[in-house]
């Protein structure tokens, strides 16, 4: 059966959430949603931890006022 997730030995089903750095990419599959939980601890021990600074601003134009429903064409 074809699925997407770690070879396992004996075909059976991953135990465990699956996650792995490969170049600047995690690759991860929890198998089952039972294991979300596993597969965040994974994860976030695989990347490089915050650098506290200040937030980087972003210069974006004012957004304008939208037209009401029942002044449409």
């Amino acid at each position: 059966m074809d699925r997407a997730e770690p070879e396992q030995t004996a075909g059976r089903r991953p135990d465990e959430a699956f996650a792995a750095a490969v170049g600047p990419t995690v690759v991860a599959w929890p198998t089952k949603l039972s294991l979300v939980p596993d597969l965040g601890d994974k994860v976030l021990a695989l990347l490089d931890p915050p650098r506290p600074g200040p937030a980087p601003r972003l210069e974006l134009p004012r957004a304008g006022l939208g037209r009401v429903p029942w002044s449409r064409p």
